[in-house]
């Protein structure tokens, strides 16, 4: 009610008229801030609305001032928003057209105060996530080259900025991995030698009980583990994991936002530690891993598509597991939502790669579930395989599950 009570002022005072350029910005940035809490009560038609009708208003000051940085903040903050909204629903292909624009808005803003701080760090974080939107189109090589130019532009070395520093960590893990799912593992190296660099920076001065040390570990080892289990490297990556996860609980968090990103990192971590202990073959610890991801995972609220989607990769690896215990029935039973949920976005062209390899390893995990059906899923899943996008087809994450599926037809 605030946000929009702002903005009846702002178009008592011309802002829709544009007869006071100052009011229409002030209009289109009270705008950004209502649409960001309409986003997070899952209101998405009333963000796709408002993005609409910022998109124009702002294009028409930034005819008459090219230079209106605030003009520029505010359609390139609603292109982002409405890039989360679409991704959130799976309109993976749209998702990534918006992020595109609200990267090249961020980007003038950076040419126009290249001194602002803040405004490189917004920069980066908006590059960030179309990379991650290119990987999920399945254009790993563009996604490669951009954070790469990204971390080229950022300072080698910056002490005692925090955010600075947490950002450089996010851009860096997030390439190495993507390096390493390439098979380009001398870039991934030192890549990663620049995250825990700055990892280094961000810890210095710290307790063993500081949450700071939290956040950054929650990025650099989590993406050791990754890359180590990409590397089929799996014991080294359940030993980490492991030793991550111990500290934990040490860490002191001062208030909700801190017991909610330890939430986050221990589901992400625990998940982990399930694949790498699948990959050793400790089933009883894989199961007791992935059920402790999935326990976090609960969501106060209904969760979008894409949450549905990335959740099912924790499920899917605990019905294998289930099913390598001889517990077929569980393993039917756990896969099932996640099944019909992949199913029903199976025609999705917008999300073909992310539904693609996700559908074909529930369906490796269907086959271990139903000997009796296990020839003609797993030829279901290796066609799936081979219909992603090529870029994606050499991964090494997509290998894989290739190599799984063609032992489970011998």
């Amino acid at each position: 009610e605030t946000f929009a009570a702002s903005k009846r002022v702002y178009a008592s005072l011309g802002a829709l008229k544009l007869t006071d350029l100052d009011a229409a910005v002030g209009y289109g940035q009270a705008a950004v801030f209502e649409a960001s809490a309409l986003s997070a009560l899952g209101r998405n038609d009333e963000v796709r609305r408002s993005e609409a009708e910022i998109r124009v208003l702002m294009s028409r000051v930034l005819e008459r001032n090219p230079n209106y940085l605030g003009a520029w903040f505010a359609r390139g903050n609603m292109a982002d928003l409405l890039a989360e909204v679409q991704s959130d629903d799976l309109q993976l292909q749209q998702a990534l057209v918006n992020s595109a624009r609200a990267v090249d808005d961020f980007e003038t803003q950076t040419r126009l105060d290249p001194g602002n701080t803040n405004t490189r760090l917004n920069l980066v974080h908006r590059q960030l996530e179309k990379g991650y939107l290119l990987s999920l189109n399945g254009r790993h090589e563009q996604a490669a080259t951009d954070l790469q130019a990204s971390m080229a532009a950022m300072p080698r070395v910056v002490q005692d900025d925090i955010s600075m520093l947490t950002t450089q960590v996010g851009l860096a893990t997030s390439l190495a991995v993507l390096q390493a799912d390439m098979g380009q593992d001398a870039a991934s190296a030192a890549t990663m030698a620049r995250a825990q660099s700055a990892q280094k920076a961000g810890v210095a001065d710290t307790d063993a009980s500081s949450f700071q040390r939290v956040r950054f570990a929650c990025w650099v080892e989590s993406a050791e583990a990754s890359i180590a289990l990409l590397q089929d490297r799996s014991a080294h990556a359940a030993g980490l994991l492991r030793r991550v996860l111990a500290e934990l609980p040490k860490a002191k968090a001062r208030g909700a936002a801190d017991q909610e990103i330890r939430s986050a990192c221990s589901k992400r971590l625990s998940a982990q530690l399930g694949k790498a202990a699948l990959a050793e073959g400790d089933l009883a610890t894989a199961e007791r891993a992935l059920a402790s991801a999935l326990d976090n995972d609960r969501l106060p609220a209904p969760p979008s598509l894409m949450e549905s989607v990335q959740r099912a990769e924790s499920v899917i690896l605990l019905a294998i597991v289930q099913a390598r215990l001889g517990r077929p029935d569980d393993a039917r039973r756990t896969l099932a939502p996640a099944m019909l949920l992949l199913r029903r976005q199976a025609g999705n062209d917008e999300a073909r790669a992310l539904v693609g390899l996700t559908l074909a390893s529930a369906l490796y995990a269907q086959a271990l579930a139903e000997p009796a059906q296990r020839d003609v899923l797993l030829q279901e899943a290796s066609a799936l395989l081979d219909s992603l996008p090529p870029q994606m087809r050499t991964l090494r994450s997509t290998t894989i599950w290739r190599e799984r599926i063609a032992q489970g037809t011998q």
